[in-house]
């Protein structure tokens, strides 16, 4: 019976920080030094259409029905190209 080696542990050399969630990761096939980093933020406002302002200024719901909210979205993102500088351990 052979012994199993101790488990190993990874660290990190660097850390990055994006202004985005990142979503994906893909590594250059030909030169895996350089890969693509993206970002994806979906930002969700929702609002009712069915209000109405009284003769005070507040809105009031319309009685009669109930009021369809509408949900407007905004998408951003981003591609970034970096490179992995191994024999240096930066980006």
């Amino acid at each position: 019976m052979s012994e199993e080696a101790p488990p190993q542990t990874i660290s990190s050399l660097v850390t990055e920080y994006f202004d985005q969630p990142p979503s994906c990761l893909e590594f250059c096939p030909v030169d895996p030094n350089y890969f693509v980093a993206g970002t994806y933020l979906l930002q969700e406002t929702r609002e009712s259409t069915g209000e109405k302002e009284s003769e005070s200024g507040t809105k009031e719901d319309d009685d009669e029905e109930t009021a369809p909210i509408s949900v407007k979205q905004t998408k951003t993102g981003s591609l970034q190209l970096w490179h992995l500088d191994v024999t240096a351990s930066k980006l």
